[in-house]
């Protein structure tokens, strides 16, 4: 796939847009898998660190955003999901942002066992919509992150 000026632009602005905010969450700050390379225009996605898992981004629980598929997900793969407690404290949340008014749900993939906490946005097409006109949408994407990311710390306390 040839790479997109467009989806660049986007995911450079949201780095810049995140880098901006990180006094400001203080030990909440969660650093982007991102380091401003060009990116194919398929590149709906990126993720947030996975705590202090060794191995590769996936290896641990993680949180992605995805633009196009319009959601903010917490992944959980399946080595964690045999901890009771952590997917009671996961079930739990998705129920207090329901009862919050987040559109919020948990899915498991079948074949993978991984359990997704999923809360929806707004779509927006990074290959059409510059960083900037979306603004708003930026903005509330990342608060979402920062709720699955206090949940994610909660439910797997051992990990930072």
């Amino acid at each position: 796939m040839p790479y997109s000026p467009e989806v660049t632009a986007f995911w450079r602005g949201y780095k810049i847009f995140i880098d901006g905010l990180r006094h400001s969450l203080g030990s909440d700050f969660i650093a982007l898998n991102y380091d401003n390379e060009d990116k194919p225009e398929g590149s709906i996605s990126l993720y947030f660190r996975a705590f202090n898992v060794a191995g590769t981004l996936f290896d641990g629980p993680h949180i992605g955003y995805q633009t196009g598929a319009r959601e903010v997900v917490f992944y959980v793969p399946k080595p964690y999901c045999d901890d009771d407690d952590a997917m009671n404290m996961i079930k739990a949340s998705c129920t207090d942002l329901n009862k919050a008014g987040e559109r919020c749900s948990i899915t498991v993939t079948k074949k993978a066992g991984t359990v997704k906490l999923i809360i929806e946005i707004t779509p927006i097409d990074i290959t059409r919509q510059p960083f900037q006109d979306c603004k708003k949408i930026v903005d509330c994407s990342y608060d979402k992150v920062v709720m699955l990311y206090r949940i994610a710390r909660k439910a797997f306390p051992g990990l930072r």
